[in-house]
């Protein structure tokens, strides 16, 4: 139900493409894959009080990457989502600018470490700075050190 409160809201703001990606491991015992990779035209920053509205340059947009991820363990971890980052066409590294788990938003960097608890799987969107080329079709993805690749549907 979340996620399906979650894809609406995205939906109103851009466009999601799917993905066909391999599980990748994170962590023993810990898989993550690329579901999705969404295009909008804008996106926000800050805190309640201070949210800050950006809009792309013309000819870009920006990109956010969903993932879900399965902790097999008896244990909970913890995610460093600031060591994500997408790939553009040339090879540039984008990074997070925010995390969205359970409806949680999180833009700080802090907050950019999330627990995942033990046996859970989690549904995790991800968006990134700065804007792409409207035409890059991101195809690549680092997450902690390692290439992740996918394709789109």
């Amino acid at each position: 139900m979340r996620l399906t409160l979650l894809l609406l809201l995205f939906v109103q703001f851009g466009h999601a493409q799917r993905t066909i990606s391999d599980t990748y491991t994170y962590a023993p015992g810990v898989t993550f894959r690329v579901l999705n990779i969404s295009h909008e035209k804008t996106t926000e920053y800050g805190n309640n009080r201070n949210r800050t509205l950006y809009i792309a340059p013309k000819g870009q947009h920006f990109k956010g990457a969903w993932l879900e991820f399965k902790n097999e363990t008896n244990e909970d971890v913890i995610i460093d989502f600031e060591q994500f980052f997408l790939v553009d066409a040339n090879g540039t590294k984008h990074h997070i600018e925010s995390v969205i788990q359970s409806m949680k938003l999180t833009t700080t960097v802090e907050r950019y470490k999330q627990k995942l608890k033990a046996g859970k799987t989690k549904t995790i969107m991800m968006s990134f700075w700065p804007a792409f080329n409207k035409t890059d079709k991101v195809t690549k993805m680092i997450a902690d050190g390692q290439e992740v690749n996918f394709t789109y549907k």
